[in-house]
């Protein structure tokens, strides 16, 4: 079976970048990142006496310092970045891109030097809420909330800058009065919804 195309570049250029990006640093922990953003994953000791060090996700290898180089590994080569203090950046991330990462580093001797085990987890960032009249009865209205995207969405509402409860239908009494908002969130992200004029609920609704 042929190996793996891998490029080979100097270690001299790589930096620890202070980019804008969902930073990451744990140890036999899960993480969760949204869909089409980076993630830069730590290992969890200073790699001081490191000699060479590696990622690989599940049986796959990302990417390895070894050599004072720097090898990538297809298919990951054109969207990670491994810096000096071993931390490594998966831009763009998908769904794809869930899994088992595994770093290692070994000593000049070659002794073991340390191991992180970090289970990743990517997911569809929320959509903004909407707000649906379900259900009406005497005295009062059953209002739902939904939105179109997102994984393990949890939904929730606000009434005066309160939260009031935690699901994604809430019942109201019609002589309620203030703002209310329903909110939906995961993970990774957090949506609101346009607010609800609670005075309007006893005249035809347009939401």
């Amino acid at each position: 079976m042929p190996m793996p195309f891998s490029t080979q570049t100097s270690v001299s250029w790589l930096m620890v970048c202070n980019c804008l990006t969902r930073l990451v640093s744990s140890e036999n922990t899960t993480i969760y990142g949204g869909t089409q953003e980076d993630i830069l994953l730590h290992p969890s000791r200073q790699l001081t006496n490191a000699s060479t060090f590696s990622w690989r996700k599940d049986q796959q290898y990302l990417a390895k310092f070894k050599n004072n180089s720097v090898t990538y590994y297809e298919p990951y080569d054109q969207r990670v970045k491994l810096f000096l203090n071993g931390s490594i950046k998966l831009e763009k991330v998908s769904k794809n891109d869930s899994g088992l990462y595994m770093h290692e580093a070994h000593d000049k001797e070659g002794r073991f030097f340390n191991q992180d085990r970090i289970d990743v987890e990517i997911l569809d960032p929320v959509s903004k809420p909407l707000v649906t009249a379900c259900c009406t009865g005497e005295g009062k209205m059953t209002l739902l909330c939904s939105s179109e995207k997102g994984d393990n969405v949890s939904f929730g509402w606000i009434l005066n800058g309160f939260v009031v409860s935690s699901s994604c239908n809430l019942t109201v009494e019609r002589n309620v009065t203030g703002k209310l908002h329903c909110f939906g969130e995961n993970k990774i992200s957090r949506e609101l919804s346009d607010p609800v004029n609670l005075l309007d609920l006893g005249k035809p609704l347009d939401l």
